[in-house]
């Protein structure tokens, strides 16, 4: 959590990457996005801010990612993507 703290008041560090960041909480609710987002993915921050993070994943790919979102929350973490 401090973490999170730090780059959300520092925010500005975040929107200087040459890298798309993304800051989303335990039930993938997008708390923060940078700017290089809109270049990658066309949302705007408006559009995506406050939104699930299912928005920005393929549909072929969400099934597997809710179950991996699931079990991340019940502490059987692994590498998001990866069996």
């Amino acid at each position: 959590m401090k973490l999170f703290k730090f780059f959300f008041e520092n925010y500005k560090i975040l929107d200087n990457l040459y890298d798309a960041a993304i800051i989303v909480n335990k039930n993938g609710t997008i708390k923060y996005c940078n700017k290089k987002l809109y270049d990658i993915f066309g949302y705007s921050i408006d559009e995506l801010k406050n939104n699930n993070i299912s928005i920005l994943i393929p549909d072929y790919y969400k099934t597997r990612h809710a179950h991996n979102v699931k079990n991340y929350n019940i502490k059987i973490s692994s590498i998001m993507g990866k069996d």
